[in-house]
């Protein structure tokens, strides 16, 4: 019996021991629970901040790519038209009492051929009329300016309906230039509508820039307002310059030519195939300052011409008087003729045709 509670002490023992180092584990399982929890949380609150950081940084960069391509897709654009609607109601003089010199209305803002946050000013004044309190004096009582940042030059022209001005300006602050008092602004609303189209041609624009900031767009500054209408982009890609330069160089160069000559290979060949009436004619050419001239020549004569003799013309454009010599081998006839319509003047019996070949190389 005494074995038995000896046996039971120890078993009771071994269990106390058991819930002991149980509760132990429990409790020690809960703690490395709840750092490795905290130790979790932590890292995706961390991972959580980079991510937004990231994704900030990259939707940043986005706009910051679709503004840059936005505005090179609108450096071609030369001329933007800002239309405003009822322009007669919307365009309104300054109220007298407040003894402003004009009132101001905006276009949104824009960018065109190279520059920047550009915005269009229409200034409406009080108009100026006569004695008679009715007749209108002046010139007109409204003036269009554009408005744009440092660094630009720009030669523009600026356009209020069918009046515009020419205008070269040099921009050192965020600041308006503009015509003088253009036209009056009734006069230049579309009747049909009543829309009002104004705007700004940029005929060349110069922008100075520091390093590093090329690719790097700056701020944008507070449009003015209100602004009202809508905007219109012309966009004006030219890579015909080589070629126009070529032709208007061949032009000054024609300008020089006095002589022109048109060779003919096998030329004892020629009555036998072209019969009376058939012309052969040379190439297109132009000479002293005429363009599209040619020569027509008929071995075998046009009509009327005696036979064994050939024809010789010289076709020109309108409105040419030319007094010239022309002539087939050594024979050389003087001419002179107004050619009122586009047409040939020459000679039916021009030469005998058989004198005419080179015996050496026909």
């Amino acid at each position: 019996e005494a074995r038995t509670k000896e046996a039971c002490d120890q078993l009771h023992a071994r269990i106390d021991g058991a819930k002991t180092q149980m509760e132990m584990n429990r409790q020690t399982a809960a703690r490395e629970t709840a750092e490795a929890r905290q130790d979790a949380a932590d890292c995706l609150a961390q991972y959580s901040a980079e991510t937004d950081r990231h994704l900030g940084a990259i939707d940043a960069e986005g706009a910051r790519v679709v503004d840059v391509v936005s505005r090179a897709l609108e450096v071609p654009t030369r001329r933007v038209e800002w239309t405003i609607p009822e322009a007669v109601r919307m365009l309104r003089p300054p109220i007298a009492a407040l003894k402003q010199e004009y009132a101001s209305y905006f276009s949104p803002m824009f960018h065109a051929a190279s520059g920047e946050d550009l915005q269009l000013e229409v200034r409406v004044f009080p108009p100026s009329l006569a004695p008679d309190g009715v007749s209108r004096v002046g010139v007109g009582n409204c003036a269009l300016y554009l408005w744009a940042s440092a660094g630009m030059q720009i030669a523009m022209r600026l356009f209020i309906g069918g009046k515009q001005s020419n205008i070269e300006s040099a921009y050192t602050d965020r600041m308006a230039h503009g015509t003088k008092r253009l036209c009056w602004a009734e006069d230049q609303v579309d009747a049909a509508d009543g829309r009002l189209t104004v705007g700004v041609e940029i005929l060349e624009a110069i922008q100075s820039t520091t390093p590093g900031t090329a690719g790097r767009p700056p701020p944008s500054p507070a449009p003015c307002s209100p602004a009202l209408g809508s905007l219109s982009y012309i966009r004006s890609v030219n890579n015909r310059v080589v070629p126009q330069v070529r032709k208007e160089v061949e032009r000054l160069q024609a300008r020089l030519v006095r002589k022109v000559e048109w060779l003919l290979e096998d030329a004892s060949a020629l009555p036998r195939l072209f019969a009376a009436v058939e012309p052969i004619c040379s190439p297109v050419f132009g000479a002293a300052g005429v363009e599209g001239m040619q020569l027509i020549f008929y071995p075998s004569g046009y009509s009327g011409a005696t036979e064994g003799f050939c024809s010789l013309y010289l076709f020109a454009p309108a409105g040419v008087s030319l007094k010239f010599r022309f002539g087939a081998a050594s024979q050389i006839r003087d001419a002179h003729n107004t050619f009122d319509e586009a047409g040939a003047y020459g000679r039916v019996n021009f030469s005998r045709f058989d004198v005419l070949p080179d015996p050496q190389d026909d």
